[in-house]
């Protein structure tokens, strides 16, 4: 009997080893899964993460290409219009200089002449086209070139052409030094140092 509760132990022992180990590896099998599935999580997290950062940098990138080009095209813009401006000051010069002081009126004690005061308007015309000039003294210029030259050539006389020809080209010459607002400062200073008496022509300050 004493065989027999041995033996009947052993076969407990036996059998509850196998239960033990069999339920170990389900249950090893079943933490390897687990694992697995924390591990493809975690490689699914990291992959998202990945993909939104390289997403923020393409954003990011194409405001950078945005911004970059908005400025590219400001600058081209600017420059368009500098040389533009360039252009129409070297084609008033070029122009200014066609008319001799004779054809201003030199010499003339009549330099108010209608020929001679059209030479001249003429010359402020092409000037014109060269410069800025504010709204104000915009819709104010044609009143302002007439009455200006008239008060101008009868303070003058026969000298009117030749200081006309050096008031003109002090202009242009600052018009080509990159002063673009040469003409509005000039016309707002003519005015009020020659015309400071005509009501009509009092133009706000310069642009």
């Amino acid at each position: 009997m004493g065989a027999s509760l041995n033996d009947t132990v052993t076969r407990v022992i036996h059998t509850e080893s196998k239960r033990f180990n069999t339920r170990m590896r389900a249950d090893q099998g079943g933490c390897q899964e687990l694992r697995a599935g924390l591990d493809a999580e975690e490689a699914c997290y990291r992959r998202a993460r990945v993909e939104f950062q390289e997403h923020m940098e393409r954003k990011r990138e194409t405001g950078r290409v945005k911004h970059e080009l908005k400025d590219a095209v400001a600058k081209l813009q600017r420059a368009r219009k500098e040389q533009r401006s360039a252009e129409a000051v070297v084609t008033a010069m070029e122009e200014v200089k066609a008319y001799s002081l004779e054809m201003l009126g030199e010499g003339n004690q009549k330099a108010s002449n209608q020929q001679h005061q059209q030479a001249r308007l003429g010359v402020l015309g092409r000037l014109r086209r060269s410069a800025e000039l504010s709204t104000a003294q915009t819709s104010a210029w044609d009143l302002f070139k007439n009455t200006w030259d008239q008060e101008m050539a009868t303070a003058h006389g026969e000298n009117w052409a030749e200081l006309f020809a050096q008031l003109v080209q002090k202009v242009l010459n600052d018009l080509a030094e990159g002063r673009s607002n040469a003409l509005s400062v000039f016309m707002h200073n003519e005015t009020r140092r020659v015309l400071s008496d005509t009501p009509a022509l009092l133009v706000p300050g310069a642009s």
